[in-house]
């Protein structure tokens, strides 16, 4: 006889079986990188075995498995084909029951037409029909298991299709699994082979982990290599550690093979720490390094001729520490040292220090003083007491060429003091010293004198160069919000771009009175911190998307906004945090003055939310200037004090109607998808109508095609 018919036991292994599950580490899986090591998840995923009765292979696409429990046995089977059953009712056979049987010699699969010496068969005796275990466990071996969806999947089809793939949210054309359960569920067989677990190129610290939907979405996060938004029912890899997202086709594209040693990198990006502004050549342009290292730093130096210093200060013999400048109507005194105080007669001056609440700011720049020499009034009246220069701004050119863009020539701009102006470059208030054209407006001694080429701590790689926008819709990458066509800005030749005042302004390091250390300019949400982010200055939640200052120390953050009041020892100035992030950098508050509105002195300051509504127009008086009593609680804004015009009211007020405006987001919100399996129309199909054609060949009136 060829063959005989079996019985299970006798195709039983000698040894006891386990169940295997390969994703076991999925069941309940919330996505967590810290679940399990990355290895055992690589590992798992990547495990294969031949089965030892059908001889197909085993792999993690199948999740169940029989292992033999003696460990010195390396023996496996599918579960399906340890669980086979002595009688199969196939559709390849439809009209008998086939047995299950064993044959003893040269046979071959009425199916597949597989030749076999032996083995194991399905057989109709009534037919000779015969099928081996790979045409019998067909359906089984076609359906495989994937932790992104509960339900089994099958490929249904021989031929490529082209369809949507539910994964990626992308169209392909190719093999798809289907789930015969949520009837619209399809993937795209390479979405399905995708790596729990990579590596990439912009984030060395961690793998990223495979996640088949966006659960632990705080803030509006997008993709941090191409800078686009990521939707949350779609896959992509993450680091929760770090809030680190990518979409999937931007992760395997700069996946990396192995980790970068960190000594190199550190190495390549070593010129960014270093405490002083630097300056690079790069095929024939100059490139200055931000962020610079300190909020104290100053680009001014850089850009003023230091020849001109003998002018008016000799440092080797001391003297001549006197002069005549056009912005004040007393003589300046050099402080160079605190001993030549006594000296000249004048009273001690603490330097610029947030941490212990003093605040001296420069006339010219308005910018910190912190540290010598420095010209300050030389004589001893109090409305003079404020006044301070750094001995650099008193060397200013009295005269630049400027070209607003480059498509027009220079234009001369003369040096001046301003009371108040808004400068045609940034738009910013400033009441220090500005460039003058009759016929072109006002700029500040800061955009004057702004770099045209930039490297940045944030984009190391890449060179920014100062361009007007062309294109709608483009975002700074550092407040995430719209730069409108027109504007200047720096950009990179890949499209990244950065408010000029975001690039130049936000210095690398901060200081916070109540924290000991210091806190550091961040691009990124911070490694290892999975925490909600709060702002230590205005205490509102904190989106780390934007860059933003934190101490790692002390996990304190600062938002970007708040930064430049602890800089002037200000607080509470700014409604929102999402106010402008320089709104008042170029302002220099605390004189004090007599008004007619009032029986006492006034100091001119910025409203805070504690200064309430004005006296006079009754309106709010938080981020205004303000005119307030020291003595009482009278307060007004500085627009409704009886003295000034009528068109300085006006300007004064189209000033801050076009600060208050608030700034465009990069996304704006949008309603959730909607998301479903089932196609909302069921499709079934319709007998056509027809009509019957009378002998003549001609139609006899009925309902036809």
């Amino acid at each position: 006889m060829d063959f005989k018919e079996v019985q299970l036991q006798e195709i039983q292994h000698e040894h006891p079986f386990n169940l295997i599950d390969l994703q076991f580490m999925h069941q309940g899986y919330v996505e967590d990188d810290d679940d399990f090591e990355d290895k055992d998840l690589i590992t798992v995923q990547k495990f294969k075995c031949t089965c030892d009765r059908c001889g197909l292979e085993i792999d993690w696409f199948n999740r169940y498995y029989y292992k033999c429990s003696n460990i010195s046995c390396n023996y496996s089977l599918h579960k399906f084909c340890a669980e086979l059953s002595t009688t199969l009712q196939s559709p390849a056979h439809p009209a008998h029951i086939l047995i299950l049987k064993k044959r003893t010699t040269h046979w071959q699969c009425s199916a597949c037409l597989t030749d076999h010496q032996d083995g194991l068969c399905y057989h109709c005796s009534m037919c000779n029909y015969e099928l081996d275990l790979r045409c019998a466990t067909f359906l089984e071996q076609k359906t495989i298991h994937h932790p992104a969806h509960p339900h089994p999947l099958i490929s249904v089809t021989a031929d490529p299709i082209s369809i949507k793939c539910f994964a990626c949210g992308k169209k392909h054309k190719g093999d798809f699994y289907h789930c015969t359960t949520c009837l619209n569920f399809s993937i795209y067989s390479d979405c399905l082979s995708l790596p729990i677990k990579l590596l990439v190129e912009s984030h060395r610290s961690h793998m990223l982990t495979l996640s088949y939907s966006f659960l632990d979405q705080v803030y509006d996060f997008e993709c941090r290599i191409c800078r686009e938004e990521i939707y949350q029912e779609y896959w992509l890899y993450k680091c929760s550690k770090c809030m680190f997202y990518v979409h999937v086709e931007c992760a395997i594209k700069y996946q990396q093979l192995c980790i970068y040693d960190e000594q190199e990198y550190e190495n390549k990006n070593s010129v960014f720490s270093e405490s002083k502004i630097i300056f690079s050549e790069y095929y024939g342009r100059q490139f200055m390094h931000c962020p610079l290292s300190e909020e104290s730093y100053n680009i001014l130096p850089h850009h003023i001729p230091k020849h001109r210093s003998s002018f008016f200060f000799d440092e080797s013999t001391k003297e001549n520490c006197y002069i005549k400048h056009f912005s004040h109507q007393h003589p300046l005194v050099l402080i160079h040292n605190q001993s030549n105080l006594d000296t000249l007669g004048v009273k001690l001056v603490p330097l610029h220090d947030p941490m212990k609440r003093v605040k001296l700011l420069c006339n010219g720049c308005v910018r910190p003083v912190t540290s010598m020499p420095f010209y300050k009034c030389s004589q001893d009246y109090a409305e003079c007491s404020n006044f301070i220069l750094h001995e650099w701004c008193a060397r200013l050119r009295p005269e630049i060429s400027y070209s607003d863009n480059y498509h027009s020539g220079n234009r001369k701009y003369v040096l001046r003091q301003s009371s108040l102006f808004s400068c045609k470059i940034c738009g910013l208030p400033c009441n220090g010293f500005a460039y003058i054209s009759d016929n072109f407006g006002q700029i500040d001694i800061h955009c004057s004198h702004r770099p045209h080429n930039i490297e940045h701590e944030a984009i190391p790689k890449l060179k920014l160069l100062l361009g007007q926008v062309t294109k709608d819709h483009t975002a700074c990458g550092a407040c995430r919000y719209i730069i409108k066509k027109g504007d200047f800005s720096y950009v990179t030749h890949n499209d990244y771009y950065l408010h000029i005042s975001c690039a130049l302004f936000l210095p690398k390091t901060i200081r916070h009175k109540y924290d000991k250390h210091p806190l550091k300019l961040s691009y990124t949400p911070v490694e290892n911190y999975k925490g909600i982010y709060f702002c230590e200055v205005c205490e509102e939640v904190l989106d780390p998307t934007k860059w933003f200052y934190h101490c790692s120390e002390c996990s304190q953050s600062i938002h970007p906004d708040c930064a430049p009041l602890i800089l002037k020892s200000e607080q509470g100035v700014n409604s929102t945090h999402d106010d402008l992030v320089y709104k008042f950098i170029n302002m220099k508050f605390g004189d004090v003055r007599d008004t007619e509105d009032h029986d006492h002195p006034v100091s001119f300051v910025a409203g805070t939310k504690i200064d309430g509504d004005c006296t006079k127009c009754g309106i709010e008086l938080q981020s205004k200037f303000i005119l307030k009593c020291l003595r009482c609680k009278f307060a007004i804004h500085s627009y409704c004090e009886s003295s000034i015009t009528t068109s300085e009211k006006q300007e004064l007020v189209e000033m801050f109607d076009n600060l208050e405006k608030k700034r465009e987001p990069k996304r704006k919100p949008r309603p959730p998808r909607v998301l479903t399996f089932y196609p909302k129309i069921i499709m079934r199909p319709v007998v056509g109508e027809y009509s019957f054609l009378d002998d003549d060949g001609s139609d006899d009136g009925s309902d036809g095609w």
